[in-house]
């Protein structure tokens, strides 16, 4: 594969990867066997290319597609002569013949047609030997047109071709150029009686000339030069046609881009691309096309940022406080002991997605159904954080929900035990009681327990544990204790 070829596919996969839009291509083309083109296996496009012959005209040859195998599409120029080279690539050819060497009747296959933000882009890459010295006539052409079933394309002075209608791009050629070097034209649907882009009377100015300035660097032989062509539909009365020239030491740097709105015309079909010098000029001895394509350009919708939750529901007993709305990221919620609550995230944005990160394993979760049950730590005291991480459809924004639970200590009365060593009591009860209070009352025997609750007295430090040890130096005392919630 050549070096070219390489950079173009690593052009063509950098936009697919970054401009978010679906490209097609329809023609893409780097050789050129003896009679047409060949198959080239694209990827993983949407469409392989038709790769239709490519056609010349007037008094020269084209080497590569009637004259010979090479390489690439090399056309000769005839002294004095001028030369007219096209393909067609509507995606449903139907007439193929080929009356002679220079002149093909007009696909009738359908166009490529435009809706809006749309774009059909050519893209030629080519060089030059025997190139002219300078001069003022815009003589070099580039067009995407739409010829139809009315056109009878051909070479020299022939036949009509009544019923173009398209955009061209005019260059005024030479080693320098003689006047600002771009300048985009409407063929205007206006009888033509010469060969396509032959006469620049037979076509409109768009805008004004575009990028680069007279007496820039123009052409030089053996200089690979890449010349792009972008049509888009921006609205039914908008298309914006743009052309940048590449290869060249200009004035403003490696090239040179000129953008223009049509509001009059708004052409929207095309079926062929073509390239020439004005009619009889002699711009060059020979040119060598070294690639060619023609793709669409569909842009996708933008991909959605919003990473928001509608509603986040805890299941059972749990309470979200505050109350739920989607700019809260954080939460606190109790909840009933020895119950594994579950939570139900809902989405602002169907296209997000959620992930449930809970105890450091992190679990897809649909939006709007319930999580699996989480099972909270049997610690009354220890946190339980779930972390539902909302991704956006764009796989850049991403909120982070975080609700922290708290287990509320069982409500079962616990069993509360005792030991008793020379010099201290242990009592102990279980971890689901975490939170309770052990109290005290010291009083006489013989009047027996209180119930007046200003008698009791908590032990420091026991509504943190599940066990207390109360030490007993031998006082002579009556002491009584109970566990109470809260």
């Amino acid at each position: 594969m050549s070096t070219r070829l390489l950079t173009l596919i690593a052009i063509l996969t950098s936009f697919l990867t970054t401009a978010r839009a679906q490209t097609t291509l329809i023609e893409w083309q780097t050789n050129w066997p003896v009679g047409g083109t060949n198959d080239l296996d694209c990827g993983n496009q949407q469409n392989p290319p038709v790769s239709s012959a490519w056609f010349s005209g007037t008094k020269a040859f084209v080497y590569g597609v009637s004259n010979g195998v090479s390489t690439n599409l090399l056309a000769n120029v005839a002294s004095g002569s001028s030369l007219t080279f096209f393909t067609y690539f509507s995606p449903t050819p139907v007439n193929t013949n080929v009356p002679s060497a220079y002149t093909m009747e007009a696909d009738t296959g359908s166009p490529i047609h435009l809706s809006p933000n749309e774009t059909i882009q050519a893209t030629v890459e080519f060089s030059l030997t025997g190139t002219a010295p300078q001069n003022s006539a815009r003589g070099f052409r580039f067009a995407l047109q739409y010829a139809g079933t009315n056109a009878n394309v051909t070479g020299g002075n022939a036949g009509s071709n009544n019923g173009i209608t398209g955009y061209a791009q005019f260059m005024n050629f030479g080693t320098t150029f003689g006047e600002a070097p771009l300048q985009i034209q409407a063929d205007t649907n206006a009888f033509n009686g010469n060969s396509q882009l032959a006469k620049g009377a037979d076509f409109v100015q768009i805008g004004g000339n575009g990028g680069g300035t007279t007496n820039d660097p123009g052409f030089t032989d053996g200089t690979n030069y890449t010349l792009v062509m972008s049509i888009t539909e921006n609205n039914p009365t908008n298309v914006s046609i743009t052309t940048t020239f590449l290869g060249s030491t200009f004035s403003n740097g490696t090239s040179i881009t000129q953008t223009v709105i049509d509001t009059n015309y708004c052409y929207t079909n095309f079926d062929e691309f073509i390239m020439r010098p004005a009619e009889g000029a002699e711009a060059f001895s020979t040119i060598t096309i070294t690639s060619f394509q023609v793709e669409t350009i569909v842009p996708l919708p933008a991909l959605s940022s919003n990473a928001y939750l509608a509603n986040l529901v805890l299941s059972t007993s749990g309470a979200l406080t505050p109350a739920f709305a989607s700019n809260i990221l954080s939460y606190a919620a109790t909840q009933t002991y020895g119950v594994s609550p579950t939570v139900t995230p809902t989405t602002a944005d169907p296209t997000a997605t959620i992930n449930l990160i809970y105890n450091s394993v992190t679990n897809p979760i649909t939006s709007g159904s319930p999580s699996a049950p989480l099972a909270l730590n049997a610690d009354p005291a220890e946190p339980n954080v779930v972390d539902l991480q909302v991704t956006a459809q764009d796989g850049i924004t991403v909120q982070d929900y975080l609700v922290s639970i708290t287990q509320i200590p069982s409500q079962t009365r616990p069993g509360l035990t005792v030991s008793k060593s020379p010099s201290a009591l242990t009592f102990n009860w279980p971890l689901a009681n975490l939170g309770y209070r052990l109290l005290v009352q010291t009083n006489n025997l013989s009047r027996g327990i209180s119930t007046n609750a200003a008698d009791w007295g908590t032990i420091d430090g026991s509504t943190t544990t599940n066990n207390a040890v109360i030490p007993t130096p031998g006082l002579a005392t009556n002491e009584f204790y109970r566990l109470i919630y809260p």
